[in-house]
């Protein structure tokens, strides 16, 4: 006796199906990307009018289609295995790529694709039947498993969506001036909720380092680039080379450099080559660089120094009248009415001598809805597990 083999998309679907869909998602997004198809912006108010869509058909498929086959396979292990399996692996290759790559394929990135967002969709509605018929059939039980699955919801939706509602300015503010405005990035001017006044700004440097340079094509020698403190010795290519003078700020007389708090002084160094000494210097945006010939072949330099720090000292100004002062440094922002004041940049040309501070300024209007979902996850899981331990 043989059973009836189960035709295909018959009721209740199995893993071929829900694999074939995961398939259909990937190719069909694949198809849309390579035809450069414009996806869906969900600036607001699209990523609410999305959200009104999934939670109607979310509760929908939960109660007046709850017995539906489909309702059931969204419900299913099936679709959530294939789900989370094909969500996981979108994640791990956005993590993997990186953006400038991901820019070459799709504009904006991955997350801007058909493909991840027909992914999302497909989370969005498996994770959200699931839950919403837990909800819906509530047991005092299942409270935790609740919180988890809707935090989860709420941060994968509004993670997914939020990038397009993120806003990204950039300040730029001089030594003695105040700012109440910034530049979006196609040049537009835009007036922000407070202003900032440069103090000051200043950059603490590394030292800097030493290389050989091609005398015929002008060219850094592999491998020849060291970094050197004051009385260090090194060989380069089998020449010997001591670092016997730094100073952090000098200027050139007639070939001998000498410390100097002049505006613009460069760094130089003093090093012992072959028995003979002789000065290089990196310049500055007013006095030239030096460099020393050692033979036909090369010559040694010294490379503009790295920063090791720069900061900006600050006043912030509220429209309220609240006044602030704060150093604002590189991975350590300030939040203000609701923006991440970020270190950004500064004279790249002018190096240390810099008066400008580039500033950049971000807002995410939804971030505090994501903190929120991850508020519920944290609550429900960790009673999930003190609940799972004291069972056993």
């Amino acid at each position: 006796m043989t059973k009836n083999k189960r035709e295909w998309w018959a009721f209740p679907w199995d893993y071929r199906e829900s694999l074939f869909i995961s398939f259909a998602i990937i190719l069909t997004g694949l198809l849309l990307d390579y035809i450069r198809l414009k996806t869906i912006s969900f600036l607001f108010p699209n990523n609410f009018i999305l959200l009104g869509i999934l939670l109607v058909v979310i509760i929908l498929q939960s109660t007046r289609y709850r017995k539906s086959g489909l309702s059931k396979w969204l419900s299913s292990i099936q679709a959530s295995i294939t789900a989370i399996l094909l969500f996981v692996v979108f994640s791990i290759v956005i993590a993997l790529i990186p953006n400038g790559v991901q820019n070459n394929f799709i504009e904006g990135g991955i997350t801007r694709s058909w493909m991840y967002h027909f992914t999302s969709l497909y989370m969005f509605l498996v994770l959200g039947v699931i839950t919403c018929k837990k909800i819906i059939n509530y047991k005092r039980k299942n409270i935790f498993f609740i919180l988890s699955h809707l935090g989860l919801w709420i941060v994968l939706f509004f993670a997914s969506t939020s990038s397009y509602n993120i806003s990204i300015l950039q300040m730029y503010v001089d030594e003695g001036s105040t700012v109440w405005y910034a530049y979006d990035k196609s040049g537009e001017k835009i007036d922000v909720p407070f202003a900032i006044k440069l103090n000051k700004f200043d950059i603490d440097e590394y030292t800097p380092k030493i290389a050989f340079v091609d005398n015929t094509s002008g060219v850094l020698v592999e491998g020849t680039i060291k970094h050197l403190e004051q009385g260090d010795s090194c060989q380069i290519n089998g020449i010997p080379i001591k670092l016997k003078t730094f100073y952090k700020e000098s200027v050139n007389y007639s070939g001998e450099y000498r410390h100097s708090n002049m505006p613009g002084a460069p760094a130089s160094m003093l090093v012992e080559l072959m028995g003979h000494d002789e000065w290089i210097s990196c310049g500055s945006h007013i006095f030239p660089s030096k460099m020393s010939k050692i033979n036909d072949q090369y010559s040694i330099v010294m490379l503009n120094p790295e920063p090791k720090r720069y900061y900006s000292e600050v006043t912030v100004y509220e429209k309220e009248g609240e006044i602030k002062d704060y150093t604002l440094e590189v991975n350590k922002p300030l939040s203000v009415k609701g923006w991440q004041v970020y270190q950004k940049s500064y004279n790249k040309d002018m190096g240390r001598w810099s008066s400008l501070s580039v500033i950049e300024l971000v807002r995410d209007p939804y971030l505090w809805l994501v903190y929120f979902g991850c508020l519920l996850m944290v609550v429900g899981s960790f009673f999930l597990f003190l609940k799972g331990k004291s069972n056993g």
